[in-house]
C-alpha cells in the first residue's frame, strides 16, 4: 500500500432478500422512500459519542489557529450534502450506549443497552453485514477502539452481551469480514486470551493477512486482512502526534481508512466500510479537551478520505454521524467577558490525553499536578484546584466531587480547573441523549434528510442497494417479561 498520510493532515483542511418474522413495535414502522440512484459503495463514518459541540469546537479550533475550517463544517456547506439528525435512544432508554445504538443501525431493531443484535426471549437478529455479504459486497470495519468493540460489531455480528469481546474476534472470521483493524490484540493473541486459542492463526489459515504494526500495514496488500495496532483501544491522536514511537507503530484514523477502502474496492458488488472515531466517546467520558478535539480532528480526516474516494468514484454514499451524545462539552465567554481570548487556542500546547498522564497524576501531590498541568496541558491551576484534583483522583467519600452525581469521575476536578483557564465546561461524564447530527454524500444522500430515527438507518443501508428485510422487535415490556424484570447493564465507562 502506498500514499502514506502525513500525521500533520490531521489539521489540514481539507437481488432481494426475504425478512423473517417481526414483532411489532409501535412506532417503529418507517417509509423508506425509493432512492434516485443505487450506490455501489457505503462508507458509514460515525464519531462515537460526539455531542454537537464537538465538530463546532474542532472547526472553530482550526478557524482560530490556522484560519482554516474542519472538514465536517465544509461538508455541511456543500448545496450537495445532505443534512439530518437523528434520534438515539435504545430500547429502554432515552440514554443509549454504543451497543444497542450500533445494533440499531445493525439491525433496525432498538435493544436493550449491551446488547448487540440480540433480544431477549428471541435471541440473534440478522445483522446489517450477513445480508450485505450475501449480496456480494465486501465488508470493512475500521476503528480505534478494539475491534471488537460495540460500534464495530453492531454491523456484524450477534451477541447477549457487548463484554464478549474473545467470542467477537471469532465471529468476525466465522462471518467472513473481509476486512478488520483497530486495537485489541488480547482477544487474538494465544498468549493472552483465556482459552489460549491462536485467532490469528485461524484468520491466517483462511486467507488473511495480518499485520501488527503499521508498517506491516503498509507492506500488506491483501485483499482480506486482519491489522490489530496493540492491546486495547488504540492511543488517543494527542499521545500520537506527540510521541514519534507511537506514531510510527500506529496508524491513523486516515490511513487505515485508506488502506481499507484499497483492499475493498474493485469488487463486482461493490463494498461496504464502517469508519469510527471511538475515542472522542473515551475522551468525553473523563472530560478530556485535547483527547477529544485532536481525535475528532484525526476522525475528521478520515472523512476526508472517504469522501475523497466518493468524489472519484461517483458511485460511493458516505454517511457521517454519531451514535449517541457525551458530556455535552461546549466552550463559552469564560470569567473575563465576551472579550477573553478563545481558550482554545491553549489546546496548541497541549501534548498529552488524561489516560496517558493518569499514572503521575496519581502519583503526584497538589504541587506536581500543577506541574503537570502546566507542562502537559499548557495551563496554570491555583493550589486550591490543584488540591481538589488530587482528591478526586483518590476518590472516595471525602472527595468534594463526591457530592456531586454527574461528576463523581476521577478526573472531574481537573477538568473543571482546564474549564476554567479555556472556557469549555461539560454537562457531566455520561452518554446523553441529545440528536446527533447526520451529513450524507453520494447516491441515496436524500434518504437521511431531516429527522431520522437510528433504527431507519438499517432500511436506509439496505435500501441503497436495492434490498429488503425486516427483522424481529418487541416493546420495553415484552423485553422486561422474557428478561424476568430486570436488566444487568453494561457500561461505556471502560478507560479507567
Amino acid at each position: 500500500m502506498s500514499n502514506k498520510i502525513s500525521r500533520r493532515s490531521i489539521l489540514a483542511g481539507a437481488g432481494a432478500v426475504v425478512g423473517s418474522t417481526v414483532v411489532s413495535l409501535p412506532g417503529m414502522a418507517s417509509f423508506v422512500r425509493p432512492v434516485e440512484k443505487r450506490a455501489k459503495n457505503i462508507i458509514f463514518c460515525v464519531s462515537d459519542g460526539m455531542s454537537a459541540g464537538v465538530p463546532s469546537m474542532a472547526d472553530q479550533f482550526k478557524d482560530v489557529n490556522f484560519g482554516e475550517r474542519g472538514v465536517w463544517c465544509d461538508l455541511m456547506r456543500r448545496p450537495e450534502v445532505v443534512q439530518g439528525v437523528m434520534d438515539t435512544r435504545s430500547l429502554n432508554s432515552l440514554m443509549t450506549d454504543s451497543a444497542a445504538a450500533a445494533t440499531s443501525w445493525g439491525s433496525g431493531s432498538l435493544v436493550l443497552n449491551g446488547a448487540i443484535n440480540y433480544l431477549p426471549g428471541i435471541g440473534e437478529l440478522t445483522p446489517l453485514y450477513d445480508l450485505l455479504g450475501k449480496a456480494g459486497m465486501r465488508r470493512g470495519l475500521v476503528t480505534t477502539a478494539t475491534i471488537t468493540h460495540a460500534t464495530p460489531s453492531g454491523f456484524a455480528v450477534s451477541s447477549a452481551k457487548r463484554s464478549a469481546e474473545p467470542e467477537i474476534a471469532r465471529q468476525y472470521l466465522a462471518r467472513g469480514v473481509e476486512v478488520l483493524m483497530g486495537g485489541g490484540d488480547e482477544f487474538f493473541s494465544a498468549e493472552l486470551r483465556a482459552d489460549k486459542i491462536d485467532v490469528y492463526g485461524e484468520f491466517a489459515a483462511k486467507g488473511y493477512g495480518v499485520a501488527k504494526n503499521r508498517d506491516e500495514m503498509w507492506a500488506n496488500d491483501s485483499r482480506r486482512f486482519l491489522g490489530i495496532y496493540g492491546k486495547g483501544q488504540l492511543p488517543f491522536s494527542v499521545d500520537r502526534m506527540h510521541n514519534e514511537d507511537i506514531e510510527m507503530a500506529v496508524p491513523s484514523l486516515a490511513e487505515m481508512t485508506k488502506s481499507a477502502i484499497d483492499r475493498l474496492k474493485g469488487g463486482s458488488e461493490g463494498f461496504v466500510l464502517q469508519v469510527e472515531g471511538a475515542r472522542i466517546d473515551h475522551a468525553a467520558h473523563p472530560n478530556d479537551l485535547a483527547g477529544l478535539i485532536y481525535d475528532q480532528l484525526a476522525f475528521e480526516a478520515a472523512v476526508d478520505v472517504a469522501v475523497r474516494f466518493a468524489e472519484e468514484d461517483g458511485d460511493t454514499l458516505v454517511v457521517v454521524t454519531s451514535d449517541h451524545g457525551n458530556a455535552n462539552p461546549g466552550i463559552s465567554n469564560g470569567p473575563a467577558g465576551y472579550g477573553d481570548a478563545n481558550g482554545l487556542s491553549r489546546l496548541m500546547k497541549m501534548t498529552s490525553s488524561y489516560e496517558r498522564m493518569l499514572p503521575e497524576l496519581r502519583a503526584a501531590d497538589a504541587a506536581g499536578v500543577q506541574g503537570l498541568a502546566e507542562a502537559k496541558l499548557g495551563v496554570e491551576i491555583s493550589a486550591d484546584q490543584a488540591a481538589m484534583v488530587v482528591s478526586g483522583l483518590k476518590g472516595g467519600d471525602d472527595s468534594p466531587m463526591q457530592q456531586f452525581g454527574n461528576y463523581k469521575f476521577a478526573t472531574a476536578a481537573l477538568s473543571m480547573a482546564v474549564g476554567t483557564a479555556t472556557g469549555v465546561g461539560w454537562s457531566s461524564g455520561n452518554h446523553t441523549s441529545d440528536w446527533t447530527l447526520v451529513s450524507a454524500f453520494g447516491p441515496g444522500a436524500e434518504l437521511f434528510h431531516g429527522m431520522v430515527r437510528n433504527y431507519e438507518i438499517f432500511g436506509k443501508l439496505l435500501s441503497v442497494r436495492g434490498i429488503e428485510f425486516k427483522n424481529p422487535s418487541m416493546t420495553l415490556e415484552e423485553a422486561q417479561r422474557a428478561e424476568g424484570g430486570g436488566f444487568e447493564l453494561e457500561s461505556d465507562l471502560h478507560w479507567i
